[in-house]
C-alpha cells in the first residue's frame, strides 16, 4: 500500500511538472480566447468567460502559411494544424507584429488539459 502511494504522488508531480514545463515554454500570449468559429482563412473567437447576457465583439483572426499550431496537453497530439482547432478550444493567440488593419496569427497554442 504504501508503494503505491509513493507511485501516485510521482506521477501526480511528474504531471505538474509537464504542465509547468510546458505553459512557461510558450511565454505570454497577445490574446486568450475561445474559438466559437472557423473559416478557411480566418478564425472567429471569444472571450473566455461570458457573463449572462452580456454582448461581446468577437476577434476576427487570419491564418497565413507561416501560422504554427501546438497544444498543450495529454490531446496534445490531436491537434497539430489549423484545420484540426474546434468550436470551443481555449486558444493563445501570438500576432504578427506588422502595421496592416487585419490581425495574423503567427503562432496558435491549443490548451487541452484534459
Amino acid at each position: 500500500m504504501n508503494k503505491v502511494k509513493k507511485l501516485l504522488a510521482v506521477t501526480i508531480l511528474l504531471i505538474i511538472v509537464w504542465y509547468i514545463l510546458d505553459y512557461s515554454r510558450h511565454g505570454i500570449a497577445d490574446l486568450k480566447l475561445v474559438v466559437v468559429g472557423i473559416n478557411e482563412n480566418t478564425i472567429e473567437l471569444a472571450p473566455l468567460n461570458i457573463v449572462g447576457d452580456e454582448v461581446y465583439i468577437l476577434e476576427e483572426i487570419y491564418v497565413s502559411n507561416n501560422t504554427t499550431l501546438t497544444s498543450i496537453g495529454f490531446k496534445s497530439i490531436q491537434k497539430r494544424h489549423v484545420k484540426d482547432l474546434k468550436k470551443g478550444d481555449w486558444v493563445r493567440i501570438w500576432l504578427e507584429s506588422s502595421n496592416s488593419e487585419k490581425k495574423t496569427a503567427k503562432k496558435i497554442v491549443v490548451i487541452n488539459l484534459f
